[in-house]
């Protein structure tokens, strides 16, 4: 690509479009340190433009960047997870952008002449056929594909010259406060490489439609919201003294790299700032499904009708052996995330009696506690007949999960 030059608006469009994500960007924290004079640009944009909040039909993590890109629901499009069951089978599959059999809405603009940019927008992959560039999960938050880019070799040429872009573990365990304002600096470094990066691509042509998402706010969510609320379950007032600033500072930083980014466009430009999903505290209970659901009849361990545990008596008396710190260590630094979602799927097939099994928690990532239910001709042992009788399940779990009560709060 040719080196930057000044940006002149020289297209014939009747007007262009440049999309800005934010991911996980959280409105209350937005509306908040906008308030405080934290983001002096976001403030200016929602004061002289249109500022509303999207609401989503429920958010599980994975969904809203493929539906906003595709504008369909995750039950159509189908990636809720990247961690999903191959129907059919019993076997727990990690899932990519690839199995969207709807394609993102820049697509439509194949053939129209118009030029686009993406770039890093999540959960997508480069498209054939589109005049422009897309770079995919180079700065993407968690991604779940290598780097890719048309053209192919644009997104080595962005490491070559702002750097390779670092990704922290997604959901930290309790860090220590010297790995936690390591992450902190990594993240900042983060933005500013991404920054850099997407301040060249957007002067390199008259974009007909210009799109970029910015990881830092999401990654800045999970290492540091806790450090910032102080009703958060896992606030301690010594960590948050370091820590505390971490994530408004990001929203900051985020803000001025929006500045700079947006400087000196023309008037006739539409612009848009997106987040399709926010923070809060996470008091999901998805560990304890399995144990619900066998509680209440509904799925049934093979342990206790003869099964033969997975990983043997051998492998629970060896973790039970090696102290926490240094299983952590070796499953953080040691052993490949394809590793462990082997083991876990493995664990999946082999824990659950499927022929006495009626429903079953559905293996995800972190926060949801999917249910499905063992249908006759969906899968390989269904136990329940569609219709009437699927009903009448779908309806006793409902009334069951009601009824749970966590003693400690009522």
């Amino acid at each position: 690509m040719e080196e930057p030059r000044p940006f002149e608006h020289k297209s014939d469009s009747p007007c262009r479009v440049i999309v800005i994500g934010l991911d996980a960007a959280d409105p209350d924290l937005v509306q908040l340190w906008s308030r405080e004079g934290r983001l002096p640009f976001l403030r200016a944009l929602m004061q002289s433009g249109a500022w509303v909040r999207v609401i989503s039909s429920r958010t599980f993590s994975n969904y809203p960047w493929p539906s906003f890109s595709t504008g369909v629901s995750p039950g159509r499009h189908g990636l809720y997870s990247f961690l999903q069951l191959q129907r059919g089978t019993t076997e727990i599959v990690q899932t990519d952008p690839r199995a969207c059999p709807y394609p993102p809405f820049w697509q439509s603009l194949r053939g129209s002449g118009k030029r686009v940019a993406v770039f890093d927008v999540p959960k997508t992959y480069p498209l054939e056929g589109i005049e422009g560039v897309q770079i995919t999960a180079w700065g993407e938050e968690y991604p779940l594909l290598d780097p890719s880019s048309f053209p192919p070799s644009l997104v080595k040429e962005l490491s070559a010259r702002f750097g390779r872009y670092r990704h922290p573990v997604e959901i930290p365990g309790r860090n220590s406060i010297s790995r936690g304002l390591r992450i902190y600096d990594m993240l900042r470094r983060n933005l500013e490489r991404k920054s850099q990066a997407a301040q060249f691509l957007f002067v390199q042509d008259d974009w007909d439609l210009f799109m970029v998402v910015f990881a830092e706010a999401h990654y800045g969510g999970h290492h540091f919201y806790h450090h910032f609320a102080t009703d958060h379950w896992d606030y301690d007032p010594r960590r948050a003294a370091r820590l505390g600033h971490a994530l408004p500072t990001l929203y900051t930083e985020l803000d001025t790299a929006l500045a700079g980014l947006l400087e000196g466009i023309s008037d006739d430009v539409i612009v848009f700032i997106v987040s399709v999903q926010g923070i809060a505290t996470n008091y999901s209970g998805n560990h304890l499904m399995p144990t619900v659901l066998e509680k209440l009849g509904f799925q049934v361990s093979a342990f206790t009708t003869g099964g033969v545990s997975p990983g043997g008596e051998w492998s629970r008396r060896l973790r039970e052996f090696i102290p926490s710190r240094a299983r952590a260590f070796v499953n953080e630094h040691l052993l490949p995330q394809s590793f462990h979602r082997k083991m876990y799927a493995r664990q999946f097939r082999r824990s659950i009696d499927w022929r006495k099994t009626t429903a079953f928690f559905l293996p995800n990532e972190h926060f949801q506690g999917f249910i499905s239910v063992n249908l006759q001709g969906r899968e390989p042992w269904g136990t329940i007949a569609p219709g009437t009788e699927y009903r009448e399940v779908c309806g006793r779990l409902v009334e069951e999960l009601k009824q749970l009560i966590n003693p400690q709060t009522g």
